[in-house]
């Protein structure tokens, strides 16, 4: 036994300098059936591996390398005790440890991710999610892992589209104000003049000249509404935009471990 794990520590240690980190299936906890939790132990792999910062080891990797007596053995080795880190990092030649479970607690989603370092079994980091929804909690893998792993966390999205969006459909919109107070500006004064010639006949002008008159009248009006309208769509968009790129901050708490030690403790709603 002790051979075959010392041959796949070194199988799986051939391949670079990364730190490497072995990510356990994530644990369905009460109210997650199994295969949510394995989708989202897919999902967290997925964003580890984005990262680019560990070499990471999967439990389906481990399944491949392993035999079923000491997959199981190392497999089950669920928790965090110093002896366990150390002989799930040292068999299979990961510095790191990931845990998790995925929890249901009425109509809210709770992932929690935990990091070890098995040279020294002290935790890396921590973080616990909250989210309405398994899809809200994929979409916060980014920042969770980050936690998780004591890593910086990703930038935020940028708002300059949106910003830029909403600003030119503003634009756009007072555009089509200005045109449309010329239009109405024109008529008036087009009415005015008309008025004074029911007893001055003498001020009036050819026909053609007010036939033209109104239809460049008519033509601002058609101008003026076709880019109110758009204006007001593209800055509604902008807004919309702006809204839900901003819209998942959530609200943090702060909640004690077994230990002693405290954490954020993060929601995140749509």
């Amino acid at each position: 036994m002790l051979m075959l794990a010392a041959a796949v520590g070194v199988l799986l240690q051939a391949g670079g300098d990364k730190p490497r980190l072995l990510l356990q299936d994530l644990q369905a906890g009460e109210g997650a059936d199994p295969s949510v939790a394995r989708a989202v132990t897919a999902s967290v792999a997925k964003e580890i591996s984005r990262r680019a910062v560990h070499d990471l080891v999967t439990s389906a990797d481990v399944a491949t390398l392993l035999g079923a007596e000491r997959q199981r053995q190392l497999m089950g080795c669920g928790d965090e005790s110093a002896s366990c880190v150390a002989e799930l990092s040292g068999a299979l030649g990961a510095r790191f440890v990931m845990t998790g479970a995925v929890t249901r607690l009425g109509t809210t989603w709770q992932l929690t991710l935990q990091t070890v370092d098995g040279s020294n079994a002290h935790a890396v980091g921590r973080a616990v999610q909250l989210a309405p929804d398994v899809e809200t909690l994929v979409l916060a893998l980014p920042m969770l892992v980050s936690d998780a792993t004591g890593l910086p966390r990703p930038p935020e999205p940028s708002r300059a589209g949106p910003a830029v969006l909403a600003g030119a459909g503003i634009a756009v919109v007072v555009a089509g104000a200005a045109v449309l107070l010329e239009s109405l500006f024109r008529e008036s004064e087009l009415s005015k003049e008309l008025d004074l010639a029911v007893n001055t006949p003498s001020l009036l002008r050819p026909a053609t000249s007010y036939e033209s008159d109104v239809h460049l009248i008519v033509t601002e009006r058609i101008v003026a509404g076709v880019t109110l309208g758009v204006g007001a769509a593209l800055a509604a968009g902008g807004l919309v935009w702006l809204f839900l790129s901003g819209s998942r901050s959530g609200a943090v708490a702060v909640a004690p471990t077994n230990g002693g030690a405290m954490f954020a403790l993060q929601g995140v709603w749509p």
